[in-house]
């Protein structure tokens, strides 16, 4: 089972892999990064957190496309708030 098998996104966002085109990549992000403002610090959303750490992979941050790197921004900062103040990982390698 890959990586990407194990990831979970949340109800109503696809699949983000960096095998995708530029387009559907930043439409797939715009969802993730809606769905990631709309979530509440009171909400159990730890399975979201290989998603966050996915999204900060240099695929994306080093993405050609400025749009791609603005939305992963956005998502990885919403994860932070979601999980304010606690960090949203254990290990400082990650």
């Amino acid at each position: 089972m890959s990586v990407q098998d194990k990831l979970v996104y949340p109800p109503g966002v696809r699949d983000i892999t960096g095998d995708i085109s530029t387009d559907d990549l930043v439409r797939r992000l715009k969802e993730c990064a809606h769905a990631f403002q709309n979530m509440s610090q009171d909400d159990d959303n730890s399975a979201y957190i290989p998603l966050a750490l996915h999204l900060a992979s240099e695929t994306f941050l080093e993405h050609r496309s400025r749009d791609v790197r603005l939305l992963v921004a956005c998502c990885i900062a919403d994860v932070f708030r979601v999980y304010a103040p606690e960090a949203p990982y254990k290990d400082i390698t990650q």
